[in-house]
């Protein structure tokens, strides 16, 4: 590959310290992923190895700098034309990205997560949906079924413009954006939890910790453990566990209690966590409850998602970044008529991955993507 024929721009968009500790909250009170991140938002700034240029922008119609902060970030607006309508997109003149403070303040402005990321859940979706990607937050624990949308706070969103400078145009027209690096530093397994929706030239959600080519898929139903006393949790009026999330048909429910001796005292990993120490999502069938003893197919509805694997495009014999049978989707391409491109991205935890759990509390992780453009 020619690297000094494509512009990057590294996006450190998790980038420092994000914890995760388990909120305040009484046995029982929260569902399964009621778990609160700290984290920090910056842009690690622009690799360009050529006299053209790679920006980006976040769309901003509510102009929520002032003059003293365009001054102080080195930040622009600029009015774009998207579709039909004229957008008001807020642009760094540097070209190096937003700095932290300033990223931090048009996320606080719109209300979206700054300090603390709540896992959430897509619930079921098809790996070819086109429609709005709705994110649902954690239900009371005898709630078995997701009503509530997450609220803005629990979650990131960046709607992103692109634009490419070079000297001979004031924009470069039809070329490809793609993320062409995916670097998730972790401890634990907690990665596994970290989604990226995007909605520009395709619509697609990714694992970015995930390298292998490949379309994978969460469970979004199970039994759960919410209240920590080692037993699925049940109902008392009707003696039955539990079943949470969205199902493709109805769990297959005992005709009679679970058996109470010592042959039947282990735990039962209905949920195919493939662990073997007890958890949210790994506890035991509670004596004499009616319970669950197998999920017929199709059994729990599933997110598909692409891996960053799937995502990140090929290179062909001249170098140029192409889209076959081995990955590669484009975020974005810039327009014929403006050259600007568009990308709205949604970062979040999903809450159904069987990381987040109570002993991965405390651990952190770092996101950060690569664009780059097609060759100019």
């Amino acid at each position: 590959m020619i690297k000094d024929k494509k512009l990057s721009l590294r996006l450190g968009i998790l980038a420092g310290l994000v914890s995760i500790s388990l909120i305040g909250a009484t046995a029982g009170s929260l569902a399964w992923y009621a778990y609160s991140r700290v984290v920090t938002f910056s842009f690690i700034g622009t690799s360009v190895s050529s006299s053209s240029l790679l920006s980006v922008g976040l769309i901003d119609e509510d102009e929520c700098f002032d003059s003293t902060d365009l001054a102080t970030w080195d930040l622009a607006y600029e009015t774009v034309e998207k579709g039909s309508e004229d957008v008001t997109v807020i642009f760094s003149k540097s070209r190096n990205g937003f700095e932290v403070n300033a990223l931090r303040k048009y996320l606080t402005h719109y209300e979206y997560a700054v300090d603390r990321l709540y896992p959430v859940t897509s619930k079921g979706r098809a790996i070819d949906a086109t429609g709005e990607l709705q994110l649902f937050k954690a239900p009371e624990s005898t709630e078995t079924s997701f009503a509530n949308r997450a609220p803005h706070s629990n979650y990131v969103y960046l709607p992103f413009v692109f634009k490419v400078d070079s000297d001979n145009t004031d924009y470069v027209v039809n070329k490809n954006i793609w993320i062409t690096d995916s670097v998730v530093q972790a401890q634990r397994s907690i990665e596994d939890s970290i989604r990226v929706y995007v909605d520009g030239q395709n619509k697609f959600l990714m694992k970015p910790f995930d390298t292998e080519n490949r379309t994978g898929s969460t469970k979004v139903g199970g039994l759960l453990d919410l209240d920590g006393d080692g037993y699925y949790d049940y109902n008392s009026s009707t003696n039955t566990e539990y079943c949470y999330g969205s199902f493709g048909s109805a769990p297959t429910i005992s005709d009679s209690g679970y058996p109470n001796d010592e042959a039947h005292n282990q735990l039962v990993d209905i949920n195919e966590t493939g662990a073997n120490t007890a958890s949210t999502f790994l506890a035991k069938h509670r004596p004499g409850v009616l319970y669950a003893t197998s999920f017929p197919n199709p059994g729990p509805d599933l997110a598909y998602y692409y891996s960053y694997g799937k995502v990140k495009p090929s290179v062909d014999g001249n170098g140029n970044y192409v889209s076959n049978a081995n990955g590669g989707l484009a975020v974005a391409r810039t327009g014929a008529d403006n050259g600007y491109a568009f990308a709205d991205f949604t970062i979040y935890i999903e809450g159904w991955d069987h990381s987040i759990i109570d002993s991965n509390a405390g651990y952190d992780f770092n996101l950060g993507l690569t664009f780059e453009v097609d060759r100019i």
